[in-house]
Formats: C-alpha cells, structure tokens, sequence
C-alpha cells in the first residue's frame, strides 16, 4: 500500500468499519478477517484456517482501553505500539 503511515492505518481501519460507525466490534473484525483469508486462499490456491483465539488476541490488542470496541484512535495506537501486528497487509502489494 502507498501512502504514509497515517494514510495506510486510515485505510485499513476503513476495511474493518464496514459501517462506517467510527468502530468496529470482535465480531465485526473476526468477520472480515475470515473472509479476507476465504478469499485470499481462493486467489492463491493455499488452504487455512483463521484461529478465533489468535483473533481474539489481536482484537484484545487493539482495543486498547477495554470497551469491546476498536476505534480509530485504539487502532492507531495499537499500530504505533505493535508495528507487525499487521503486516499480512503486504499481501495486498503482492496481489496488486
């Protein structure tokens, strides 16, 4: 993804606040995720399994002042806090 960093953690809150509500909740988020890899394994022919505990724990990680809820500023935070907590987004630039 191009962009600055700002710009790229702005754009990737977008994908998971598919409401456009400011926020997005675990099972918002484990939702997503589980298609992305759906369909990420269908383009490349791979096979996996998204593991809810492991969701759970990145989740758990971003909601950074424990109300369920991840919103952008806990998504930034988090970022900042764990820069490879997201690095399966270098998928996309291989894709594209």
């Amino acid at each position: 993804m191009n962009g600055n960093e700002d710009e790229k953690h702005e754009f990737s809150f977008a994908l998971f606040d598919v409401h456009n509500a400011g926020y997005f909740d675990f099972e918002e988020f484990k939702e997503i995720i589980t298609k992305f890899i759906a369909h990420f394994c269908i383009i490349t022919g791979s096979h996996s399994k998204v593991d809810s505990e492991s969701l759970r724990e990145i989740f758990e990680k971003m909601d950074t002042n424990k109300d369920d809820i991840v919103d952008v500023k806990d998504y930034k935070s988090a970022l900042k806090e764990n820069p490879g907590l997201f690095n399966w987004f270098e998928l996309l630039n291989q894709l594209g």
